[in-house]
């Protein structure tokens, strides 16, 4: 915002200057042709002479481009000032700060990326520190990979040691991504390289092993193995295991989920336990599926139950973020996490033996860790000893901290009237949020409880 407003002002400055310029009446004006077109809008009749100039490949519309950037470029090149204004603004431009997003951490190394202008695409790195003058490993850099600028990072994730990398690379804005691994002390690109892991329909993601052999990853269906109209739906999941050919890949879960089913992927911190979110589509309904250690998949929660997001806690536990009778949201917790859940509305899980079933809680007997208040949860994520929750309030963001077995929250300091994005626990009990207000940019922030 600072920077934006900066040259702004500059642009602005220029504007005033260069009307305020004896003579500039004098310049040859380019005319425009009238050429009148009735549109109707909601049984309104509009009358547009200029609806002509909207295909900008239209040869005529070129032409009358082009005169327009000659008259405006033979006015400022008399300018005695344009060249330092010019200058100016590559020094703005050019000295603007970086900024960083953070996605996941590993020990106490986080995974980030860095936009610094004028690259044309955000660089992968991992942070040692989360203050300044961080030190910081460029793992991978798209703008070296293609120097053309086209190579897009559509998301990455790292292994549970760090050791690896596994990054999307879709290329011209397309979406249609191929999941790649790297070393992330070396750089180096592995052989391992797997085609239709994302597309726009769905997305993509994938979970590591917890041994960081293989990697558990979304797949769209091959040519031959669905009608041609459905190959960028369906999606599924799949695993590899690195050093293999994509043909070894086996499959996992996702022959029974809907044609516009979206898949994300996330692993618990010792990556023995694996978990599925299905989204039915944009809709707002999710399903989820959780792996065990032995490959066995149990279904948790079921489109109906309300249940929007789910977590795993670093207490052996999981997180969930519930919308069923309570619109604002409310968090439940279960515990010990290989526990299965079967909704009372819901068909049976996964799960044969309904015996063990029978014995397992339902959603309904889930204590309550966060119930709902005044404010929509948007947000939550577990720590050492407690959850911290964002709510929305009327608009601005509200931050609290939920203590295990503490009644009342502890309010955590933000800017006033503000919004926080991206929760990240780090050093147990300690979080790093984004906040950013119309006062103050975004920046990455500390809060220690």
């Amino acid at each position: 915002m600072r920077h934006f407003n900066q040259i702004a002002a500059v642009g602005l400055t220029l504007v005033i200057l260069a009307v305020a310029r004896p003579g500039s009446a004098q310049l040859p004006s380019v005319p425009t042709a009238r050429e009148p077109v009735t549109n109707t809008y909601h049984g309104v009749r509009v009358v547009e002479d200029y609806q002509w100039l909207e295909p900008a490949t239209n040869a005529a519309v070129r032409d009358w481009t082009r005169q327009q950037n000659e008259r405006t470029r033979a006015y400022f090149d008399k300018l005695l000032f344009y060249d330092g204004l010019s200058q100016a603004l590559e020094q703005l431009i050019a000295e603007e700060s970086a900024s960083y997003t953070l996605a996941f951490r590993r020990g106490e190394t986080l995974f980030a990326l860095r936009n610094k202008p004028p690259a044309q695409q955000p660089v992968l790195v991992r942070l040692k520190s989360v203050y300044p003058p961080a030190l910081r490993k460029v793992i991978f850099d798209p703008n070296a990979w293609n120097p053309n600028g086209t190579t897009a990072m559509d998301w990455f994730v790292p292994s549970p040691d760090g050791r690896l990398v596994a990054i999307c690379l879709s290329e011209k804005g397309s979406e249609d991504g191929t999941l790649h691994c790297f070393e992330t002390d070396t750089g180096r690109h592995l052989p391992d390289t797997l085609p239709g892991a994302q597309y726009p329909t769905g997305g993509g993601s994938a979970a590591w092993k917890a041994d960081g052999t293989g990697l558990y990853y979304t797949r769209y269906p091959r040519p031959g193995e669905r009608p041609e109209a459905d190959l960028h739906f369906y999606q599924q999941i799949w695993f590899h295991k690195l050093g293999t050919p994509e043909s070894a890949d086996t499959y996992e879960l996702g022959r029974e989920f809907p044609r516009i089913a979206e898949i994300k992927l996330d692993a618990s911190e010792d990556g023995h336990w694996l978990l599925a979110a299905v989204a039915n589509g944009d809709g707002g309904d999710f399903a989820h599926y959780l792996r065990n250690a032995t490959g066995q998949w149990r279904q948790l929660t079921h489109f109906e139950d309300g249940v929007k997001q789910v977590k795993f806690g670093p207490d052996d536990a999981l997180y969930l973020r519930s919308l069923k009778n309570a619109p604002h949201g409310k968090i439940l917790r279960l515990s010990p996490i290989g526990q299965n859940i079967i909704s009372s509305q819901s068909a049976p899980s996964l799960v044969v033996d309904q015996t063990e079933d029978s014995k397992r809680p339902r959603l309904s007997e889930l204590p309550i860790v966060v119930p709902e208040g005044k404010g929509v949860i948007q947000n939550f994520e577990p720590a050492a000893h407690g959850l911290y929750v964002d709510e929305l309030e009327g608009g601005p963001s509200r931050l609290r901290f939920y203590r295990h077995g503490q009644p009342k929250p502890v309010e955590v300091a933000i800017l006033p009237v503000s919004s926080v994005g991206g929760l990240h626990c780090w050093q147990e009990d300690n979080v790093l949020f984004a906040n950013t207000s119309f006062l103050v940019p975004t920046a990455w922030y500390e809060w220690q409880p």
